[in-house]
């Protein structure tokens, strides 16, 4: 599956100056028509991201880490912090 470069948007400051606010309010404006958002990012603020964004996550993010959170809303908008419900969550020690 190709992803066209035209969809594909790098945010400077996600990775060390944005705050869960800074990124909610990034994902409220992402259009309706997208159904699933990629976000990639370092820890630490990938690690505090998952516990802001999910009703329930345990915390061990280690490296190369997957998150991905379900959130039942029907608009980008409605999206708000602890309302995630936490789908997947894979790490290397768990491939082996």
């Amino acid at each position: 599956m190709a992803l066209p470069m035209r969809n594909v948007v790098e945010v400077s400051g996600l990775y060390f100056d944005y705050t869960t606010q800074d990124f909610l309010n990034m994902i409220q404006q992402t259009e309706d028509q997208v159904d699933t958002l990629f976000v990639f990012g370092h820890n630490p603020f990938m690690y505090h991201l998952a516990m802001n964004m999910s009703k329930m996550y345990d915390g061990h993010m280690p490296t190369c880490s997957t998150v991905v959170l379900d959130f039942n809303v029907d608009s980008w908008v409605k999206v708000e912090p602890y309302q995630g419900t936490l789908f997947l969550h894979l790490y290397p020690k768990l491939l082996k």
